[in-house]
């Protein structure tokens, strides 16, 4: 589309033809006591449209993908195709500014048809999603070095011919702790455990993490 014709262009009606998909004729998209329309154009100058209507699904119409209709879920973070954006509408990729409209869209109609008007908001509600997805990511990585701990910890005891004493197993352990990641500092060594001992741990630890986190990523 030409510079001129891109600085004209309003989101009026009627939607501007994308590719030779026009909106679809049938749907009804003035607003009304039963009906919630939202519209919105992101940088591109491609076109949403959001309807909702009163005892049926939410509708999302994206100009970019036909003017198909889709139903219009609640922005999730997205497993499809996260390196080009992080939120989905089922499988509608979305970007920044569609996100939020389209979470605020939801919310304003889901008030307006009766449903509950308390609770967090749709910039909240976004949030939440990014805090627990992070946490789901944050447990299940911990859990994992935890794992490693266990590998790593008995791999250490392997290579002494002596069974190391309950202080030195202790000290070990701190050891393999801080060098997953897991914890920042180490323990404070136990009665017994000089400073000659300490480095020699320190390393056979070190030696030991790096050891299994090879085997677990199918290194050699």
């Amino acid at each position: 589309m030409a510079e001129g014709e891109a600085e004209k262009r309003s989101l009026s009606f009627p939607l501007v033809p994308h590719g030779s998909d026009p909106f679809p004729a049938d749907v009804d998209i003035k607003p009304s006591r039963d009906r919630y329309v939202g519209f919105y154009e992101n940088q591109y100058g491609e076109q949403l449209v959001f309807v909702r209507e009163r005892d049926k699904e939410s509708m999302l119409y994206h100009g970019d993908c036909g003017w198909v209709p889709l139903k219009a879920e609640w922005p999730q973070i997205s497993t499809l195709s996260p390196t080009l954006s992080p939120w989905v509408s089922g499988n509608t990729i979305l970007n920044e500014g569609e996100v939020l409209w389209l979470a605020s869209c939801l919310s304003a109609s889901n008030t307006l048809m009766g449903g509950g008007g308390d609770g967090p908001g749709p910039v909240d509600r976004l949030a939440l999603e990014l805090i627990q997805r992070a946490t789901k990511r944050e447990s299940a990585e911990f859990d994992r070095k935890w794992s490693l701990r266990e590998v790593a910890l008995e791999r250490w005891r392997e290579k002494h011919q002596e069974p190391p004493s309950y202080e030195e197993y202790h000290y070990a352990e701190g050891a393999i702790l801080v060098a997953l990641g897991v914890n920042m500092k180490q323990r404070k060594p136990r009665t017994g455990v000089t400073k000659e001992i300490r480095e020699r741990i320190e390393s056979e630890a070190g030696a030991a993490v790096r050891e299994v986190q090879q085997t677990s990523s199918g290194g050699p």
